[in-house]
């Protein structure tokens, strides 16, 4: 008998274990289609939406960020607010990727976003065609950081080529060559 006692509360232990792993898991892994988003969003900007919405962006950038703006993680199942968490949202696009931190309040704490073979600033073209007037652009990456306390940081990798040659050029977000 008590062997049967021990083996029940054994499994019992090791099930709430397993299932407080996977929501972990599930918390660190979330993706971005199966998120929770505001029904009715607040006109009080965010942080993250008053420092990037003032950057020369294109419309697929822009869309991503609202996205990530407007989610809403104290709407998602994992969410629990007995205790202060961070929540980390990957959102996944076919050529975006950005990983977000939300607080237990919802506000984002921090993000890493990587868009590839975006369209870039129109004055930032202008200035690699007018410093590289044989060559064209071939592609590009766009990094954008952000914490809350430090602000957003972008920087631009640009590869360009003229046929013979091939260039990477890196900027910052004032396009100045890094």
């Amino acid at each position: 008998m008590k062997k049967l006692v021990l083996s029940i509360v054994s499994v019992l232990a090791l099930n709430t274990i397993n299932n407080q792993q996977e929501m972990y898991a599930s918390a660190n892994n979330l993706v971005f289609g199966k998120g929770i988003y505001l029904t009715e969003w607040s006109e009080i900007k965010s942080n993250y939406e008053k420092e990037v919405e003032s950057f020369d962006f294109s419309s697929e950038i822009k869309k991503l960020q609202k996205e990530i703006a407007e989610y809403d993680i104290t709407k998602d199942l994992i969410y629990d607010d007995s205790e202060k968490s961070i929540y980390d949202v990957t959102f996944n696009r076919k050529t975006s990727k950005a990983k977000v931190a939300y607080n237990n309040n919802g506000e984002i704490i921090g993000s890493l976003e990587k868009y590839k073979n975006v369209k870039l600033p129109a004055s930032l073209r202008f200035k690699i065609l007018k410093d590289n007037p044989e060559f064209a652009i071939d592609g590009n990456r766009v990094t954008i950081k952000y914490h809350n306390s430090l602000g957003a940081t972008i920087s631009y990798k640009v590869t360009i080529s003229n046929g013979k040659q091939r260039k990477t050029l890196k900027f910052d977000k004032n396009y100045n060559l890094i």
